[in-house]
């Protein structure tokens, strides 16, 4: 069973100009919170993201989830989930500190 416990703290911090800064900050700031485990049936193969601590929004959950879920099917171990997640995460905090803050919790 495939399990990877990954932090968007491990992963280095994008900056980005079209975004205002304190938009960065505050989804940095909720990816920080965020742990997902993925999981792999040993019966059908199905892997499966599972969050663990949220970043308190549901949409950028489901992102990092998915993001997740696409680079454990060609990645097995922590360095290779980590260099193909850092794009994905970049891309995501971009698109949310575009979209706004979101619900506060």
């Amino acid at each position: 069973m495939m399990l990877l416990a990954m932090s968007a703290a491990t992963m280095p911090a994008p900056t980005e100009a079209a975004a205002p800064p304190t938009e960065i900050v505050v989804v940095g700031e909720r990816m920080r919170r965020l742990r997902v485990v993925t999981r792999q049936d040993r019966r059908t193969g199905t892997t499966r993201c599972i969050v663990r601590g949220s970043s308190g929004d549901a949409a950028l959950d489901a992102a990092v989830c998915a993001a997740t879920l696409a680079c454990a099917q060609t990645e097995t171990r922590e360095k290779g989930m980590i260099d193909c997640l850092n794009p994905h995460m970049a891309a995501i905090v971009r698109r949310f500190a575009k979209r706004g803050t979101g619900p506060e919790e």
